[in-house]
């Protein structure tokens, strides 16, 4: 789980990793679900920040299947997947 003010009001908001394969951001203002992502594989790690330096905190995500996504934080839509083969 992370905090974070993912869409830049006042208020922070909260993603979550679920065991049933989804990233959930939550607005922190009211509970509402401002986007979901659907993964691959058993997620278990998540982390935020401004992974392009446009002023927008993304999401990235690692799960059991070895790939690392980044999310647009606006939107929850794939910035980049690395695949980590080893």
């Amino acid at each position: 789980m992370e905090i974070d003010n993912i869409n830049n009001d006042e208020y922070m908001d909260v993603m979550a990793v679920t065991s049933a394969d989804k990233v959930w951001v939550i607005d922190g203002k009211n509970g509402n679900e401002i986007w979901h992502w659907n993964a691959t594989n058993n997620l278990y790690s998540i982390a935020t920040g401004d992974l392009n330096n446009d002023g927008q905190i993304d999401v990235v995500v690692a799960g059991y299947d070895r790939v690392v996504t980044a999310l647009y934080g606006n939107n929850g839509t794939i910035i980049w997947q690395f695949f980590c083969n080893r």
